[in-house]
């Protein structure tokens, strides 16, 4: 963002970054707002409902991780 890695912030901040980003943005253009607590199963089933592919899940206080780094395979 404007030549800053923000790789290494947490989510939450990097989603607020993104947010005041797109401020001014064209309509169609939107940040969905996090879902919090014990919703998982009723998520999936409301995603398995809509035949949906799949669902993200990522914890709000961790950096960007890329795909593979956990485990160290791609």
């Amino acid at each position: 963002m404007g030549g800053e890695d923000l790789r290494s912030l947490p989510l939450l901040t990097r989603k607020a970054k993104l947010e005041r980003l797109l401020q001014r943005r064209a309509a169609g253009i939107f940040v969905n707002p996090f879902e919090t607590g014990v919703i998982g199963p009723d998520l999936f089933r409301a995603a398995c409902d809509l035949g949906l592919e799949g669902l993200v899940s990522k914890r709000s206080d961790r950096p960007y991780a890329a795909a593979g780094r956990r485990t160290g395979s791609r």
